[in-house]
């Protein structure tokens, strides 16, 4: 499985036309992440940091659905 850069994720969102909230809520929840990856390792839980942080794009769909939802109303 290829995990996307950060550079890469911001193209991906730019180039679906993802509103500014969604992308900073996205990062947020990306730090709040990273955070409880390194609480938890640091008990010796062993955990792919690179995997969680590349969990923010799974947001990527929402400013489609947003859309679809809007278009469909």
């Amino acid at each position: 499985m290829k995990i996307p850069s950060r550079t890469e994720f911001y193209r991906i969102v730019c180039d679906m036309g993802m509103p500014d909230h969604i992308i900073i809520h996205s990062l947020q929840v990306s730090r709040v992440a990273i955070l409880l990856v390194d609480a938890i390792t640091a008990t010796g839980i062993r955990i792919n940091r690179d995997l969680v942080d590349a969990a923010v794009p799974t947001q990527c769909g929402t400013s489609s659905a947003i859309r679809f939802t809007s278009s469909t109303s």
